[in-house]
């Protein structure tokens, strides 16, 4: 038996191999690697265009088919979902589905557009490809997205009100996600989409945990994290595989028996209202990450900008082929607003035209002071068809574009006056809107961030650094490049330094010396720096640089530490190396996990998201008094914008569940173990895993002897010389290569290298994983 101490000391890691002949450098080129299933077609695509950019680079076929279950490849998961409400809300769906698509690696499927609100049923419906530049969104995203038209032999003219026979060959039946708030017993309306898009769905309601405020049952708001856990492919949260789930239909046209949600297309009744987890109608704010990052880039067509530029001139009378003037648009909503009234008021109570008319001058009076520009020209929108309202706004010296008097609807349909409007509300250099509308809300998002200073292409960056091992500066790399696509932000990589297993002496080490940056990049479809590629040369960890070191640079950084200490956790040997002098500010308590406690250790990526969003931080991050000051002097610096970093993105929670981690006792349970996962995989893979490789930290010899005496081997780094030839971090990346390669794998819970190795076993090598826990 081994001692106490030994037992406290023992991080131990058993590996079941049958080896293949793998060198070293596949350990780089596996991290984020997928396997590809053999299409038709699929060459000369890949050949001609970027992988994003065609979508049957993500099915089977370069057509849609009858079926889209037949088009739907097999190393490709999917995520889509249906929405009514209007265009606007349409649109604000869509946006949220591809932001869950990113978030999940999901490919999103973007429905068609349902004629509701403002348009009649007949109107038929749209691709969003009718409206919008797709191809300038996947290339802004780096991201396949795709439409139902493209799976599915689709007539997106006929009737939204026309359900298909049970014996239509091209009638399907999948299995869905309802984010439908708790009181309510039926999933939301979709009966629309699926009309059009022949499908018949069963419903089951998303788990508690989903949701916004998981214990009110009146909750309407799920959230992005909760979502994202719920259908990660191929490892989904265990809520999702439950027999209690609430089944809300199974079926609406007679199908027997409950389907299941799908693992490979993930799809939701609606998506409107979901939040990155900070609060309700999130996306009504100007530092929303999902509008900054996926919506802003939903350019309208060409052709259409174009069409709406003549109505835009003819409104002002302004001869055809002209520039369209700086203008202010304006959009007034009424129709279904007659009911905002306040205390004593009776209906109808819409906001009186001259509060518009003042709004209008003072952003005229502010453009004029801050930018030179004076713009005379104001052009009116509106639901209202009454012709006093419009003679008022016509005697302000406002124009509008008159569809019944240019016969709009008669010569291009009932949708084309709405997307002129939609359109032409986007072109001016300062917008007047209605609050609580979404058509004013996204007219406002457009004139701001695609007319004004916003609109220049600058690149900012995120990095942080972190100490405590090799595993730990590994996760912390993962999570700061989840936050860079959170965010937009391109990652810089901290160099690897010396802790834990090495000492101070082995030398810091790049993340290109070990990992296959290319693939990574090439995988994730996102650029990725190193410190490296940013400045050099670098240092060794023991040297201070003088504060006259011509290549000192100084910024000021976020902490992520719990807010009962007043010390950040140190970066001192990364600002060493790297020749930096940081000061550092606390993160404000809402992107804590727990807000209310102040001895919460982890943050969440929503909160810390909507903290450094480029250009629209959330208003919280202001006026923060510096918690660190610089190292090497006394600079007080606030958090750099272009360049956010940390002190350390090790705590970073999604914010979906949190589990507290058990530290260890020693339990000699690995034997049994490896047992029990060699005989799983001889009964279930007829896979004879009888060689067993361990790795451990553990130096005394009586523990090596026991492993030996079990008939398992281990690589002995003291009798091949490993540190003496190579250097001191190779033992410890060789074990860590050698671990990958298993079909199975036994580690100990708590331990982060075991963790590590487990998830490479399983993603990599399809392989199985036991932890063995101090506590069973």
């Amino acid at each position: 038996m081994l001692s106490p101490r030994r037992r406290w000391l023992i991080v131990s890691f058993c590996l079941i191999a049958v080896f293949l002949v793998v060198q070293l450098a596949r350990f780089g080129q596996s991290l984020g690697a997928t396997s590809v299933q053999q299409t038709p077609l699929r060459e000369e695509a890949c050949k001609t265009l970027p992988s994003w950019d065609s979508p049957w680079n993500y099915l089977n076929f370069d057509h849609p088919t009858t079926r889209a279950k037949d088009n739907l490849r097999n190393d490709t998961h999917y995520v889509t979902a249906f929405a009514i409400g209007g265009f606007t809300n349409e649109l604000i769906s869509a946006i949220h589905l591809i932001y869950l698509g990113i978030l999940t690696r999901r490919v999103p499927i973007l429905p068609p557009i349902i004629p509701a609100a403002h348009v009649s049923e007949d109107a038929g419906t749209l691709a969003f490809s009718d409206v919008f530049n797709l191809t300038f969104l996947r290339h802004a995203l780096r991201y396949p997205i795709l439409e139902w038209q493209d799976l599915k032999s689709l007539d997106l003219n006929i009737s939204v009100l026309d359900a298909p026979s049970a014996s239509d060959p091209a009638l399907e039946r999948f299995g869905c996600w309802s984010t439908q708030k708790r009181t309510i017993k039926a999933p939301a309306w979709s009966f629309d989409s699926e009309n059009v898009l022949k499908l018949d769905l069963g419903y089951t309601r998303v788990p508690d945990f989903v949701y916004l405020d998981p214990g009110d049952q009146k909750e309407l708001f799920t959230t992005f994290p909760g979502l994202a856990v719920l259908v990660q492919s191929g490892y989904p949260h265990p809520a999702s595989t439950k027999d209690d789930l609430v089944v809300l239909r199974e079926s609406r046209l007679g199908g027997k028996g409950v389907v299941r949600p799908d693992e490979r297309l993930a799809c939701f009744d609606m998506l409107f209202y979901t939040s990155t987890g900070l609060r309700e109608f999130e996306f009504e704010e100007r530092w929303s990450p999902v509008w900054n990052n996926v919506g802003r880039h939903f350019r309208f067509q060409r052709d259409l900008v174009d069409h709406a530029k003549v109505y835009i001139l003819k409104a002002f009378g302004i001869e055809e082929g002209g520039d369209v003037p700086p203008m202010i648009t304006v959009h007034i909503r009424r129709g279904d607003f007659d009911l905002h009234c306040k205390a004593g008021e009776q209906p109808p109570c819409y906001i009186p035209n001259s509060r518009f008319k003042k709004a209008v001058e003072d952003v005229q009076k502010r453009l004029l002071e801050t930018k030179g520009i004076k713009a005379s020209h104001v052009l009116v929108a509106s639901d209202e068809e009454s012709q006093e309202f419009w003679d008022e706004i016509q005697s302000y010296g406002w124009r509008y574009i008159d569809h019944l008097s240019e016969g709009t609807y008669e010569l291009y349909g009932e949708w084309y006056p709405v997307l002129i409007d939609k359109i032409a509300q986007s072109l001016g250099v300062g917008f007047v809107g209605t609050k609580s509308s979404t058509f004013s809300l996204l007219s406002a998002r457009r004139v701001e961030d695609w007319n004004g200073d916003n609109l220049r292409n600058d690149t900012y960056y995120v990095t942080a650094f972190s100490i405590g091992g090799f595993s730990n500066e590994l996760i912390g790399a993962m999570q700061l490049i989840y936050l860079g696509i959170l965010t937009q932000r391109v990652p810089i990589l901290p160099p690897i330094i010396p802790a834990a297993h090495v000492s101070e002496h082995a030398g810091n080490i790049a993340f290109s010396d070990i990992f296959n940056l290319t693939t990574l990049r090439s995988t994730l479809r996102y650029p990725i720096l190193e410190w490296k590629d940013v400045k050099s040369p670098q240092a060794n960890v023991m040297d201070n640089p003088p504060p006259s070191d011509p290549a000192l640079d100084t910024f000021g950084c976020w902490s992520t530490q719990k807010r009962t200490l007043v010390e950040t956790t140190s970066s001192t040997s990364s600002e060493n190396v790297l020749k930096l002098d940081l000061a550092y500010t606390r993160l404000p308590d809402f992107v804590y996990l727990h807000p209310e406690k102040a001895d919460e250790l982890f943050i969440k990526f929503s909160g810390v998201a909507a903290a450094i969003q480029p250009r629209y931080p959330h208003p919280d991050t202001k006026n923060l008094g510096v918690m660190v000051e610089s190292r090497l002097g006394e600079g007080r610096w606030a958090p750099d914008e272009h360049l956010a970093c940390f002190d350390l993105m090790y705590y970073v929670s999604s914010g979906a569940a949190a589990d507290s981690g058990n530290w260890f006792e020693f339990e000699d349970r690995f034997k049994e173990a490896v047992e029990e996962l060699q005989g799983r995989l001889w009964r279930n893979r007829n896979v004879n895993a009888s060689h067993v490789l361990v790795a451990s930290d553990e130096t005394d010899p009586s523990f090596w002897s026991e492993v030996t005496s079990y008939g398992w081997k281990h690589l002995n780094h003291t009798a091949e010389r490993t540190h003496e030839r190579y250097g001191e971090w190779y033992p410890i990346l060789l074990d860590i290569v050698a671990q990958s390669m298993a079909v199975g794998f036994v580690g100990t819970q708590g331990s982060t290298f075991s963790l590590i190795s487990a998830r490479r076993v399983e993603d990599w090598n399809s392989g199985e994983s036991v932890m063995v826990s101090y506590y069973d």
